[in-house]
């Protein structure tokens, strides 16, 4: 019940958002070819438009039929169109219009339209293909809380977000990267799996693949409680994961710290605890893993390495610029102090599996001692 509670004014608020650009794209469009209404066949179709976004969430719960995960990429691909329509042509006529007042001259309304099917188009085509190379980013950090000459390699991914687009194909690539990289430790820092998510067991199959000497760990992502939480710590721990839930282990001379993802508090009354309470009495080189990169500056102190995803570095541009002015700790290393923090960009893709400009990395971290 919680969950519906929970769901029905985000449904509210996309159904209204994706409303107005597609009133935008089809306005933009009645422009370009000089039409001045549309007749009530098309009036009816623009309504029934309006609720696909609801469409996808009741798809990603039946999982039983095959054909849904195709619906479900067609509504996500069509919705990213709309979004990049409305974010670079709405861009774009800004200037057009103060061009035409500046100088009398601009840009026809239906050639700007082509124009911006085309690239919107484009974007997609070539995001089909950056969603599915899966890069490898190389971090390397010294300490003198390891011996001298001795080295542990931490290989990170993170927002997978197996559901009905990414599957068992997926999963086998990922494995195999994840796998060449020869590490002591996996992690694996929230958003392993999504609504929708097809086969299970044969993805915890290939996941069980997964190969390191010391070990494979993870942490709960929003999308994990979205899931439902009972089942996604069954499903991370039938698949060999390690589940750190608000507490720590002690790993080769390291500790990884975990906590759970602060969407808990949207499915029941649990505090989760400070970084103060998980880490101030914990001794060792602290590896902290976090879903949400966002920490109280106060409370950086008690970490050495945080480890983060969720962002996806704006997964497809122009939105990264949105998501940075939520998130300032976006992607990458960050130095604050005497800690480090690093946001993965993401190994997977969350609603289209669509990347741009953020392509998906597995992130091999080689922590080295003084």
């Amino acid at each position: 019940m919680g969950k519906i509670f929970f769901y029905m004014p985000f449904m509210g608020i996309v159904v209204i958002i994706y409303s107005l650009i597609l009133l935008y794209y089809v306005r933009k469009t009645l422009l370009a070819f000089e039409l001045k209404q549309l007749s009530w066949k098309r009036n009816v179709a623009l309504v029934l438009g309006s609720f696909i976004p609801i469409l996808i969430l009741v798809f990603l719960r039946k999982n039983a039929l095959l054909i849904s995960s195709y619906l479900v990429i067609a509504c996500y691909v069509w919705i990213t169109f709309l979004f990049l329509f409305f974010t670079l042509h709405g861009v774009f006529e800004l200037v057009n219009l103060a061009l035409k007042r500046l100088t009398r001259f601009g840009v026809k309304d239906r050639t700007l339209w082509i124009v911006f099917q085309v690239v919107c188009l484009g974007i997609i085509i070539y995001g089909f293909f950056e969603a599915t190379n899966i890069g490898i980013e190389q971090v390397k950090i010294s300490t003198a809380k390891l011996k001298q000459g001795e080295s542990i390699r931490i290989v990170q991914i993170s927002d997978v977000h197996f559901s009905a687009i990414i599957g068992e194909a997926f999963a086998r690539k990922m494995v195999e990267k994840v796998n060449a990289q020869r590490p002591n430790i996996i992690v694996s820092t929230g958003d392993l799996i999504d609504r929708g998510m097809q086969s299970p067991e044969a993805i915890c199959e290939i996941l069980k693949q997964l190969k390191a000497t010391h070990g494979v760990y993870a942490v709960t992502g929003n999308h994990d409680y979205y899931y439902g939480i009972d089942e996604a710590v069954a499903f991370h721990q039938y698949c060999g994961f390690e589940l750190l839930q608000n507490r720590n282990s002690q790993v080769n001379g390291l500790r990884l710290v975990g906590i759970n993802d602060k969407a808990i508090k949207r499915f029941s009354n649990v505090i989760l605890p400070s970084e103060k309470d998980l880490m101030e009495n914990v001794s060792g080189y602290k590896i902290y893993l976090k879903h949400q990169p966002q920490v109280p500056r106060d409370a950086i102190k008690y970490f050495d390495l945080m480890l983060s995803g969720h962002t996806h570095a704006g997964q497809i541009f122009p939105f990264g610029i949105f998501v940075k002015m939520i998130y300032p700790y976006f992607r990458g290393l960050y130095k604050v102090d005497e800690s480090y923090i690093y946001v993965s960009r993401g190994t997977g893709t969350w609603g289209p599996p669509i990347r741009f400009l953020s392509p998906p990395e597995v992130t091999v971290i080689d922590i080295e001692g003084l």
